[in-house]
């Protein structure tokens, strides 16, 4: 008991500062201090659930239950966000389709695929579709056509309502159609992320376009290339266009793009479709990866597009869709606009709301808006290409 009474007589400021005198009573410190925290004593149970009023106990229980649960859900969203929004198996066994599956639904367009390699030695899958000219007449005009899919599903499912496009264009044009199929998705190889996704879309974009871009014979005196972003796939686009000012000059610059169910950003798409704000989604948006493909940030990059007297943008919006909500397509419009205002063409961008489409279904409803789109770009690049050469014989 005598060294218990030396250390209540030693102030507690001055214990940590006894140097060697305090080795001997350091011990004794100790286990006063593992007293205090015994649950018996008063000092823990005035810590305790004990020491809570049984009116509120309950309350706090389940308020601490659902803060925890909302926590670990938006912990879970974050870390595993490439598997939620990237869904390559979504519907079931979509990766197993083949092209064949749907070839009587293809209306006489020819499709294929073909492998492309990509710098970090992944092997992507890229469906090729053909419509030659369907008049007997000397073909002057080749549509290349350069598309990006949204998140979900594979190529082969989407077959059918591009071959249905494809068939209804103009007669005389000699289109060439490819789609790229992420790392991940149908047949390509590795797992996809945005990092990989941005390194496909550079290889594939530069690699196609430079092929659009070869000498043609004298009599396919016109070429039109045609990029078009389904969903998420138009951020990727401009994200992918973005990228390519590297590229030399030889390679054709787009004249026309389509953005297919657009949207400024997953958050505004999220805020959209969860206005409620004790939902968590809203939340995460500064969490996902590359901005998740914010096409209000990517509008601003450097990046190419030659409309001149034909091309232009087209967007289209869904008129009921249940994945984005209302006001997607306004919005990129809006920045679309901007964007080319800023080439002076701020008037050739222009939106077409689809009525009754989902968010899935709007270039299948809305393809007759597609081909009289396109179709009206092909004629405005072939009266300015005969102003051209008309110009040059008087000359």
């Amino acid at each position: 008991m005598l060294h218990h009474r030396v250390f209540r007589a030693v102030p507690r400021s001055f214990n940590c500062h006894l140097g060697r005198r305090s080795q001997l009573i350091r011990p004794q410190c100790s286990r006063t201090l593992l007293n205090a925290m015994t649950i018996g004593s008063p000092q823990f149970r005035a810590f305790s659930l004990e020491a809570m009023h049984p009116v509120l106990l309950a309350p706090m229980v389940f308020t601490g239950l659902l803060l925890g649960l909302w926590a670990y859900k938006c912990a879970i969203m974050v870390i595993f966000q490439n598997r939620i929004i990237y869904m390559p198996s979504i519907p079931p066994f979509s990766r197993s389709e083949t092209l064949e599956t749907y070839r009587q639904f293809h209306h006489g367009i020819t499709w294929g695929s073909e492998t492309l390699k990509t710098p970090d030695n992944h092997r992507l899958t890229v469906g090729i579709a053909h419509r030659p000219p369907l008049k007997d007449i000397r073909i002057k005009h080749n549509l290349n056509i350069l598309f990006l899919q949204g998140n979900a599903s594979s190529l082969p499912p989407r077959t059918p309502t591009i071959s249905r496009i494809l068939r209804d264009l103009p007669p005389h044009l000699d289109i060439h159609f490819y789609a790229l199929s992420y790392r991940g998705f149908w047949t390509s190889t590795g797992r996809a992320s945005p990092k990989g996704i941005a390194i496909d879309t550079k290889a594939f974009l530069s690699t196609y376009m430079k092929r659009s871009s070869q000498p043609i014979d004298d009599s396919r005196n016109l070429e039109t290339l045609l990029l078009w972003g389904q969903s998420i796939g138009s951020g990727i686009l401009l994200s992918g266009l973005s990228s390519l000012h590297s590229l030399p000059s030889s390679s054709k610059d787009p004249h026309a793009m389509i953005l297919e169910t657009p949207f400024p950003s997953i958050q505004k798409a999220l805020t959209s479709l969860y206005p409620q704000r004790w939902l968590p989604y809203r939340y995460l948006g500064p969490f996902v990866q590359r901005g998740g493909w914010n096409v209000m940030a990517l509008s601003n990059r450097q990046w190419r597009l030659d409309c001149g007297k034909g091309g232009g943008v087209l967007v289209l919006e869904a008129g009921n869709d249940e994945v984005l909500g209302d006001g997607m397509g306004e919005m990129v419009e809006g920045v679309m606009r901007e964007r080319l205002g800023e080439m002076g063409m701020r008037e050739k961008v222009e939106r077409v709301v689809v009525k009754g489409a989902g968010h899935s279904e709007a270039a299948e409803k809305g393809r007759g808006r597609v081909v009289e789109w396109v179709s009206r770009v092909v004629r405005e690049r072939e009266k300015d290409s005969e102003d051209n050469t008309s110009g040059l014989h008087h000359q």
